[in-house]
């Protein structure tokens, strides 16, 4: 009996992280096919999630007892709640903050890997090369966020899809492997 449940709930295992796998490759599939949207989707599915958890814990806050309960939950909820519903409306605001912050943290490593590069030219080794190289790539990436952000988005985007792809797919071909040499083992030792 311990057996049978035992690989029913293994084949459950398995049958879970394929779903997951597939669910994977098919966002990464979306994200290659609609990167604009996707980036807008994303914040409102976020916006969208925090919003359900400030709206749950506000819930549970007014029914909880009296003395069981305390501003900082209130105030969390709110926040939350609050939170989640901007997301929501003002997605495009969002989106583009997000652009100018990584922007400026691009530029800034930028600068930082060319103070690096000026500190090692004395060297004049591979590592002033890579730091000058890196510095370079940086500040173009910046460059192209702040000039056209909408292009920076969409490279973006595709290039998390096919991560996406690849990771379920991998996930796919790893767990039936894993699925084939765990039966082959069991049925060698039985």
């Amino acid at each position: 009996m311990d057996k049978e449940i035992i690989k029913s709930e293994k084949k459950a295992y398995f049958r879970n992280y394929i779903f997951d796998g597939i669910i994977l490759a098919l966002l990464g599939i979306v994200m290659l096919i609609w990167p604009g949207q996707a980036l807008k989707v994303l914040c409102v599915v976020a916006g969208g999630s925090l919003a359900v958890m400030g709206f749950i814990k506000l819930a549970f806050f007014l029914m909880a007892p009296k003395e069981e309960k305390k501003a900082s939950s209130l105030i969390i909820s709110i926040v939350q709640l609050a939170a989640g519903l901007a997301l929501i409306l003002a997605s495009d605001l969002f989106v583009s903050v997000f652009f100018v912050i990584t922007g400026l943290i691009l530029a800034y490593g930028a600068f930082m890997m060319f103070v690096r590069a000026i500190q090692l030219r004395r060297i004049k080794g591979v590592m002033f090369i890579m730091s000058l190289a890196f510095a370079v790539i940086s500040l173009a990436f910046a460059v192209i966020i702040f000039i056209n952000p909408a292009a920076f988005a969409s490279v973006l985007m595709r290039i998390q899809g096919a991560s996406l792809v690849i990771e379920g797919i991998g996930m796919i071909i790893v767990l039936r492997n894993m699925e084939f040499t765990l039966k082959v083992s069991e049925e060698s030792v039985i």
